[in-house]
């Protein structure tokens, strides 16, 4: 059963996210899985490993090395390069954050991959699966240590073109034929602004559209804008608004 959980930034914007659960997670620790083997096998055949009694020439410790790099580095090499993300990940569209939905960093990573071994034991994915069930938001041993959690990637909403048609943004706000100096917008006010725009499509459409109407009503009221111009079309104020003032 689909889960949401909920987040909040310090602008009071309110996002959610839906935790992976175990097939996706494991389908992409399999698809992980047979890529490192791949690169394992490449460096194996490049140094001419044959055995694993084969002489210990420079070759050999090269390849060790290597072979102990990819084994231990490779989630964390990717999942800090690509937001949270290792090629199993991005194929099965899922990716790891911080609890409170941020981005993770590189050690981040580091911690909860050191645990991952863990999670193998006594076999592929063991206690990794009864951690990750008997929690609800599906996290496993990994993720307790380092504070993240894999959701999965929302598909983003193509925004459709604006039609306003009560709306004429000239250089100041023109609406009903009177005009409106928007510069008495303080920079705190039209960064929210701004917030808003940048992560709205992470938000499904009604609690979109719902925040859209908080956001926009103080703005209405500073420039007393009628509510019937505006009603239903809250976004796309706070869009027009928006790319006025990122043309100044």
């Amino acid at each position: 059963m689909d889960q949401e959980i909920y987040v909040s930034t310090p602008e009071s914007i309110e996002f959610s996210h839906e935790p992976a659960g175990l097939g996706s997670r494991f389908i992409a620790s399999l698809i992980d899985t047979v890529f490192q083997s791949a690169i394992i096998m490449v460096i194996a055949l490049v140094f001419g490993i044959r055995s694993p009694i084969s002489g210990l020439g420079w070759s050999s410790v090269a390849s060790v090395v290597l072979i102990f790099i990819v084994f231990w580095g490779y989630h964390i090499f990717f999942e800090t390069i690509w937001n949270g993300q290792t090629p199993g990940k991005r194929a099965v569209g899922i990716r790891v954050l911080k609890d409170g939905g941020y981005p993770i960093n590189f050690l981040d990573s580091v911690v909860r991959n050191l645990v991952r071994p863990v999670d193998f034991l006594p076999f592929f994915y063991g206690i990794g699966a009864i951690v990750v069930f008997c929690n609800s938001k599906f996290k496993r041993a990994g993720d307790f240590a380092a504070g993240t959690i894999v959701v999965k990637e929302r598909k983003i909403e193509i925004p459709k073109p604006l039609n306003i048609q009560p709306i004429d943004f000239q250089e100041d706000l023109t609406i009903g034929g009177q005009t409106f100096n928007i510069y008495n917008f303080s920079e705190s006010d039209i960064n929210i602004v701004r917030q808003f725009m940048t992560r709205r499509y992470s938000m499904k459409k009604e609690a979109r559209l719902t925040l859209a109407k908080k956001i926009a009503r103080p703005f209405m009221k500073k420039l007393d804008v009628p509510a019937q111009l505006i009603y239903g079309c809250e976004e796309e104020f706070l869009e027009k608004l928006a790319k006025l003032y990122s043309n100044q």
